[in-house]
């Protein structure tokens, strides 16, 4: 089992879930992150444990693409409002250890219909066949970490969670692209992989406001794509982040945390 660092606000990590309004996305021009991706640390870029990436992801760009940046208001999403009354997640903490288990799926909070649909209208340009599956969650983490002497690279699996029991991935598709501009999500910004986890990589507008409590076990980081970065910043959770695993630069929020991996 993996045990990974992180920095946290304890008394965040108690509160429960709740259920929150969907609001549409804001009409803005974001920076795709294309190209953003590097080997090493790099404000406004992805640092990649991964740099030959095999393809994948959307099939087309979409009509809200405009040359170098995109609008989410003019993106369309998975059809569907699915309910998860099987979701788990729960933090116990015993000592100095705090323990994260639950199944990936999405505590009190809906996803869309997967997999898509080639009646969706969204199968001409994403045609994700993936079912969403539970995948566990089983590990510890310490109840006082410590911020890491260096940056680590971004693998591309999970690098985080949130407080609704959701993966977070990083900014990157398959191809290596800003996977937050290209893939086709759902209403709340998610979608499952190849083996059915459901995951976020930006910041989903269907997580708790953060008027009652910040609801991600992450942080804004200095190697994420710009595009998510400021998506991130504009959702209506402006207290939560993307997470990395890497010690980046300080954290402007009490809940900010730093992953890194120790084995």
């Amino acid at each position: 089992m993996k045990h990974l660092t992180i920095a946290f606000a304890a008394a965040a990590l108690l509160a429960a879930p709740i259920a929150v309004a969907h609001e549409a996305p804001e009409s803005i021009e974001l920076p795709v992150g294309d190209g953003h991706v590097t080997d090493h640390p790099a404000t406004g870029n992805v640092y990649s444990c991964q740099t030959a990436f095999r393809g994948g992801g959307a099939m087309h760009v979409g009509e809200w693409f405009h040359g170098d940046t995109w609008n989410p208001a003019e993106k369309p999403h998975v059809e569907g409002r699915v309910m998860w009354p099987n979701a788990e997640f729960e933090l116990s903490q015993r000592g100095d250890v705090l323990g994260v288990s639950g199944n990936s799926l999405p505590v009190e909070q809906p996803t869309g219909t997967f997999p898509i649909s080639p009646n969706d209208p969204v199968f001409r340009y994403d045609r994700n066949p993936n079912p969403i599956e539970e995948v566990a969650l089983a590990f510890e983490i310490p109840a006082a970490p410590v911020r890491a002497a260096s940056p680590s690279c971004l693998p591309m699996g999970m690098i985080g969670f949130t407080l609704t029991g959701v993966a977070i991935y990083n900014a990157l598709d398959a191809a290596g692209r800003d996977a937050a501009a290209h893939e086709v999500q759902d209403l709340c910004d998610g979608h499952p992989q190849g083996r059915g986890q459901y995951h976020y990589h930006s910041a989903s507008p269907c997580l708790p406001a953060p008027a009652t409590t910040p609801s991600l076990a992450g942080r804004s980081t200095a190697t994420q794509s710009s595009a998510c970065e400021t998506r991130a910043a504009r959702s209506s959770s402006t207290q939560i982040s993307m997470t990395a695993m890497a010690a980046q630069r300080p954290s402007t929020s009490a809940a900010a945390t730093m992953i890194t991996p120790t084995g």
